[in-house]
């Protein structure tokens, strides 16, 4: 399953998990933003961070369709309604790039509601702009390491598979902690007799 989940700053956890198998349980007002507080199946918990808006308050529309995107891919079985929401909602987390395009938060839940509509093209794209702009700005960190990561499984997900090792290398080399998810990861199964070398180089 993607690593995409891990949505606090380069700062905060690494802690890696399926969207799908999510669910937010409440939130909390904090300083500069509005914290979500996020079940995990294992019982731990993990931290969504939304930015309120200059004026102090929290921006509804973004908190709305941040929220609405979680609650649609809870699940990987998109039926036509689901499927008809999140396009909706694509719609509105595009705007919401265009204005931050390095926002963390956006772009892995964007490239990954285009993976859940099916579209591994275009999530890789909008990963490749990001990584791109992060790589200009020298901003080597593991915000990067997660977008080569969610990269990776889209490639290998469109059966690119050389270029999806290459990614996920530079993934484990810039956070090595994502080893550990790569072993079990479904979206990387179909380059599973390369991630025993991968992870091997990458001790």
């Amino acid at each position: 399953m993607t690593e995409w989940v891990s949505l606090l700053s380069a700062a905060g956890a690494a802690l890696v998990a399926s969207l799908c198998s999510e669910w937010i349980i409440g939130w909390l007002k904090r300083g500069a933003h509005v914290v979500y507080d996020v079940a995990l199946p294992s019982g731990k918990r993990q931290e969504i961070r939304i930015s309120k808006s200059p004026g102090g308050g929290v921006d509804s529309t973004i908190q709305e369709v941040i929220l609405a995107a979680l609650n649609v891919m809870r699940n990987d079985d998109m039926n036509p309604q689901s499927t008809e929401e999140l396009r909706r909602l694509v719609v509105e987390l595009e705007k919401q790039r265009a204005v931050a395009p390095l926002s963390r938060l956006i772009v892995l839940l964007l490239s990954r509601a285009y993976r859940n509509l099916g579209e591994h093209q275009r999530a890789t794209d909008i990963l490749s702009e990001y990584i791109t702009a992060k790589e200009r700005d020298h901003q080597l960190d593991h915000d990067l390491a997660d977008a080569y990561y969610n990269r990776a499984c889209y490639l290998a997900l469109s059966g690119q598979m050389s270029l999806a090792v290459e990614d996920l290398s530079k993934s484990i080399r810039l956070s090595p902690e994502n080893k550990q998810s790569a072993a079990a990861d479904p979206d990387l199964s179909s380059i599973r007799d390369q991630l025993g070398q991968i992870l091997s180089a990458n001790p």
